[in-house]
């Protein structure tokens, strides 16, 4: 864990660039899910589905990790058990699709609304900032890819929460580099 923890510090603070690679990115997430699994004592399973083709494709620099977070600290009941966190990666022709899903509470229309409308900073009732990293994610997929990149979600109260992220399909981050 500690390995984890080290990584996942000096890609928050490594400032080589504002792209990873997608497999660069999964390993941050996965570093980032086993220091939460160790914390929540295993309170929940994250599984993974990646096509083959785009591991050397590049994204935005933690791009996952915030959806991540935020099924593990606002989605999922760590004390009902059988929590489950799926994150996918997949090629569309020309786009590519990132997403985070899983079986907790969801939210309201009203929910979800409120989420991609914030800029951010609001405290929660927990006293977990909510919003900051949806409301980052959205900025930069903006600053990126103007309106070719879209972050939206998918939810109903008791039916989980689904985090779609599309964007260009990107083997070069000079591209799309400001």
């Amino acid at each position: 864990q500690l390995g984890a923890f080290i990584e996942l510090l000096q890609v928050s603070i490594n400032r080589k660039g504002a792209f990873l690679t997608v497999k660069d990115e999964l390993r941050m997430v996965k570093n980032y899910v086993m220091l939460q699994q160790f914390r929540y004592m295993d309170s929940f399973d994250v599984v993974y589905h990646v096509d083959s083709d785009v591991d050397e494709m590049y994204v935005p620099r933690l791009i996952l990790q915030p959806l991540v977070e935020n099924a593990i600290l606002h989605g999922i009941n760590h004390e009902k058990g059988n929590c489950l966190i799926e994150v996918s990666v997949k090629r569309h022709q020309e786009m590519l699709e990132l997403s985070v899903s899983d079986n907790g509470e969801g939210m309201s229309e009203e929910q979800v609304a409120e989420l991609m409308a914030s800029n951010g900073g609001k405290r929660t009732q927990r006293g977990h900032f909510s919003g900051i990293g949806i409301a980052n994610i959205r900025d930069r997929l903006q600053l990126y890819y103007e309106d070719q990149g879209t972050i939206k979600y998918y939810s109903a109260v008791g039916a989980g929460t689904h985090a779609v992220i599309l964007l260009p399909v990107c083997d070069n981050p000079a591209d799309f580099e400001i």
